[in-house]
């Protein structure tokens, strides 16, 4: 087995902000020559895919673009401007940043007329957390993942929100593990649905369950009714206040199962 070669790597941050903002933050610090601001910009890119939502495909073809930008003017990587090219590619041809000149044009259309690049590689992980669920360039594949050379996006989710991400670029032909072994589901945390979810369950329970014992107090009446026009609104006056008690309740019990889903 061989270690892939990590481009850029990311766990989830406390504030998720949006990639395609950095992404042009990128694209016009390389225009203007400003490697390190473009290479910080980058890191922020994934740093923001790491709690994101799965990327569209144009935005991933995007991002492919302006990462092979970035191998040619600040690594001089001449394999990984294709590659990353190719990639993009494969995702979306139609897109491009026509500021990029007609010379990386031209590397662009040379690199569409082989789209895979080679032969395939394998992807193994490897200590992922059970509860955990990686995503390769948005979609749910299992893992081992044949894929073609080029650059791939991983995140990982723990069901309930991206928590890794981390921009691979594959040589062809050949096995390659990846370490999962620090990556964790996210803290259970209270959000702002939490507290008032759960309070207000609790009071409907509260206000059921009183609602169903004040219902109990309406069996003297039945017992004392004397016509039959009073037993039934002492009866009716009953059911009215079990059946309140219930559904208050029911809600109650939604409301506090809801407080832990959000």
């Amino acid at each position: 087995m061989v270690w892939v070669l990590l481009l850029r790597v990311a766990s989830a941050a406390p504030k998720c902000d949006d990639p395609s903002a950095h992404l042009d933050e990128a694209r016009v610090a390389l225009l203007e020559g400003r490697k390190a601001d473009a290479n910080a910009a980058m890191d922020k890119v994934v740093a923001a895919l790491s709690c994101s939502p799965p990327p569209t495909d144009a935005l991933l073809a995007q991002l492919w673009v302006i990462e092979g930008f970035r191998l040619d003017v600040v690594d001089q990587d001449e394999f990984g401007v294709r590659a990353a090219f190719r990639s993009a590619a494969r995702l979306d041809g139609s897109v491009w940043f026509d500021a990029l000149g007609p010379n990386y044009r031209a590397i662009y259309d040379e690199a569409r007329t082989d789209l895979q690049g080679g032969p395939p590689s394998t992807l193994h992980l490897l200590q992922l957390d059970e509860q955990l669920l990686p995503r390769l360039n948005s979609q749910d594949v299992p893992f081992p993942a044949t894929v073609d050379p080029g650059l791939h996006l991983l995140q990982v989710t723990d069901r309930r929100q991206t928590v890794h991400a981390r921009m691979l670029m594959v040589p062809p032909g050949a096995d390659y593990d990846i370490d999962l072994s620090e990556v964790s589901p996210a803290p259970t945390t209270w959000s702002t649905m939490n507290r008032p979810l759960l309070a207000a369950g609790g009071a409907s329970v509260v206000v059921g369950g009183i609602a169903a014992l004040l219902s109990r107090g309406f069996e003297d009446d039945i017992q004392d009714a004397e016509t039959v026009e009073e037993l039934n609104d002492a009866y009716q006056r009953q059911q009215t206040l079990v059946y309140s008690g219930i559904g208050l309740m029911g809600i109650g019990a939604a409301g506090i199962g809801a407080s832990f889903y959000f």
